[in-house]
C-alpha cells in the first residue's frame, strides 16, 4: 500500500544517513518485507543478525523473508521463525494480507499474539487522523 512505501521511504532516508544503526537497519529491513521486496531486505536483515543473532526481531524478519522466497517448506524459512520462537518472539504485527497466508497458520500453531498492523504515516501533523 501507498503508507507501506513511504514509511519504507522515510526508513531508507534515515538509514542512508546512519547506516551503522542495527535499530534502523533491521526496520528497513523489515519494510522490504512488508512491501515484498525481500531481495532487498534479506542483506540488511542478515547485517543485523551477524551482529544481534539473539535478536528474536531480526530472526522473525529473516524467517518471513524467506517464507516469502520459498515457502513455509523452505527449511531457511522455518531454522528462522523457530529460532524467533525459542527467543520468546511472542507477539507479531503482521502486515495487511500476511493472514491469509501459512506464515498466519504458523504463528497460530506456535502460540503467538496477533494482531492486525499497517504502518501509518501522518505527514501532516496539524491535521486530524484519519
Amino acid at each position: 500500500s501507498g503508507d507501506l512505501q513511504k514509511a519504507l521511504d522515510l526508513f531508507k532516508s534515515a538509514y542512508e544517513k546512519a547506516p551503522a544503526d542495527l535499530d534502523l537497519t533491521l526496520r528497513v529491513g523489515a519494510a522490504y518485507v512488508a512491501v515484498g521486496r525481500t531481495d532487498e531486505a534479506l542483506p540488511l536483515i542478515k547485517k543485523v543478525l551477524e551482529v544481534r543473532p539473539n535478536s528474536a526481531e531480526a530472526n522473525h524478519y529473516m524467517g518471513r523473508a524467506n517464507f516469502a522466497k520459498g515457502g513455509l517448506e523452505s527449511a531457511s524459512a522455518m531454522r528462522y521463525l523457530t529460532r524467533a520462537v525459542e527467543l520468546d518472539c511472542r507477539e507479531v504485527q503482521l502486515d495487511s494480507g500476511l493472514q491469509r497466508l501459512d506464515t498466519h497458520r504458523f504463528y497460530v500453531r506456535e502460540g503467538f499474539a496477533i494482531a492486525a498492523h499497517h504502518f501509518r504515516l501522518v505527514l501532516d501533523r496539524d491535521a486530524p487522523a484519519r
